[in-house]
């Protein structure tokens, strides 16, 4: 399953915008305000509220990771399972590691990006004083 936005709330006299999204691990909400200083962005509130949302998907995707490393740590203490080399464990380990700085670095991309936009916000609001 894809990632598609199930629930999309505009309210343009608070400002706030409210979105849902959906996929296979599960159900995560974004929300945007607008500055009180700006005219209301339906199109910039979605933005910045998808945006928002893929970040908790993100988060949920590291916890997902870290309770599998956790698991393999637990596996290779009890020796239940000899058919798990130790070199088949670190393997694991170490893809679900990378797994999770992958999705740290898309986090941080996407908290720049909203950034990017506040910033530009200012630049447009600091030429038209």
């Amino acid at each position: 399953m894809k990632t598609k936005i199930v629930d999309e709330h505009f309210h343009e006299d608070s400002g706030i915008t409210m979105v849902t999204i959906q996929n296979k691990y599960g159900h995560f909400s974004g929300v945007s305000y607008c500055h009180p200083d700006d005219s209301y962005s339906m199109f910039q509130g979605e933005r910045i509220a998808v945006t928002r949302a893929n970040i908790k998907y993100l988060k949920r995707r590291i916890s997902l990771e870290k309770a599998k490393i956790k698991a393999l740590q637990d596996l290779s203490n009890d020796n239940l399972f000899p058919y798990f080399t130790t070199n088949r464990i670190n393997s694991l380990k170490t893809r679900y590691e990378n797994n999770i700085q992958d999705f740290k670095d898309s986090i941080f991309i996407l908290k720049d990006s909203i950034k990017k936009m506040d910033d530009e916000r200012q630049r447009v609001l600091n030429r038209s004083k």
